[in-house]
């Protein structure tokens, strides 16, 4: 490993930022050599100007809500960026000729990090530093969708500045593919103009390739509805290659080969929409065919065949302020061992739709508080 020779005063810097004061439950380890580390995929390592970010990878997904955003040192950041998979003793050694330093530093500010089950707290002057739980995990085996990897070059620097501030750099992206959908609600809250000004499909792709090399953090993609855009799969096979995670939802009922497409480039959970499963009703709702009923119900066979877990969202409006409703989609949902939450919301204002539509279908406060009592009585 080519060591960095332009970062200013290494060895003191490099003993100042390992050596700085741990709390918070912070025990170093006794290191096994042929431990396999990488940085815990629920975190991702960000570069900034004067610092390094250390972020929640996934906001939308994270356990419990939380959500991280840590300015670490930039030398932390490099020192993290060596453990890939590799067995321990080769990423301390790598960092180590890298920062041209003693490897015992190194070990000694790594080992406080490994499966902590505590955040730890290094304090550098008067900036304190977080690390949060498990920082660096154990793992068996690295694969492409538990490591993401990382140059530590990208995080050299000029100057210092530890305070947190706004991004330099964009973070998060999201593109509307399509104002295009291929069911008509009565509650749509996408525009239906523009329906021929999508992006030809290589500037998408150019897009992605420019969110990764910036080093974003998210790419997300909406509609319309996605699948009612004809590029789809290469989409999200581009986004999906270059380590991004979009959180799809779609009121769209797949075929069993789509199904086997979304699994197969590592699609691990989907939102499909699904307000009532009493057909007459949910033909108001979406203006359906006659077989949306039975293609949406074998779109939930797939997702639990091809194990990809299942987000139900579910809008109440006034074709669908029921019990008998609510407990049609009670009983299917239940028999699908994949669908891992289920979301209820009142319909709102649609902007597209205006006043007047908005209140043909907002539920009545009478019908919305027995489904209420309802939900609360079978929990």
């Amino acid at each position: 490993m080519q060591q960095n020779s332009k970062l200013p005063n290494t060895h003191l810097i490099i003993t100042y930022v390992t050596a700085s004061n741990f709390t918070f439950g912070a025990v170093a380890l006794k290191l096994r050599i042929s431990m396999k580390l990488i940085l815990n995929p629920e975190y991702m390592l960000k570069p900034e100007k004067g610092k390094a970010l250390l972020l929640t990878t996934d906001p939308f997904r994270a356990k419990n809500n939380e959500k991280l955003e840590s300015v670490i040192h930039p030398i932390h950041a490099m020192i993290l960026s060596f453990f890939d998979g590799k067995e321990i003793d080769l990423c301390i050694d790598n960092a180590a000729q890298y920062l041209n330093v003693d490897k015992g530093k190194i070990s000694n500010f790594v080992s406080k990090l490994i499966n902590n089950e505590q955040p730890v707290i290094v304090s550098l002057g008067k900036k304190y530093i977080y690390f949060p739980q498990y920082t660096l995990v154990e793992v068996e085996n690295t694969t492409s969708e538990n490591i993401r990897l990382y140059n530590p070059n990208n995080f050299k620097y000029d100057f210092l500045d530890l305070k947190m501030g706004r991004h330099s750099m964009i973070t998060d992206v999201t593109l509307m593919l399509t104002t295009r959908c291929k069911t008509d609600c009565v509650y749509c809250y996408a525009t239906k103009q523009h329906c021929n000004k999508e992006l030809p499909l290589s500037r998408i792709m150019s897009l992605i390739d420019e969110a990764y090399n910036l080093k974003m953090r998210g790419f997300d993609i909406i509609g319309g509805d996605v699948f009612a855009h004809s590029h789809w799969k290469e989409i999200l096979a581009k986004l999906y290659s270059k380590k991004f995670n979009p959180f799809v939802s779609t009121k769209v009922p797949l075929n069993e080969e789509d199904v086997i497409f979304l699994a197969s480039i590592g699609v691990r959970d989907i939102q499909i929409s699904l307000d009532t499963l009493v057909p007459s009703n949910l033909d108001k709702i979406v203006h359906s065919t006659s077989k949306y009923h039975e293609n949406i119900i074998k779109t939930l066979d797939y997702l639990d065949k091809y194990n990809i877990k299942t987000v139900i969202h579910t809008i109440i409006c006034r074709d669908n302020n029921s019990i008998e409703d609510i407990k049609s989609l009670e009983k299917e949902l239940f028999k699908h061992p994949n669908i891992n939450l289920w979301r209820i919301d009142p319909a709102t204002y649609s902007m597209p739709k205006g006043v007047k539509s908005f209140e043909n279908y907002k539920v009545t406060k009478h019908n919305l508080l027995e489904i209420y009592d309802y939900l609360n009585s079978a929990a």
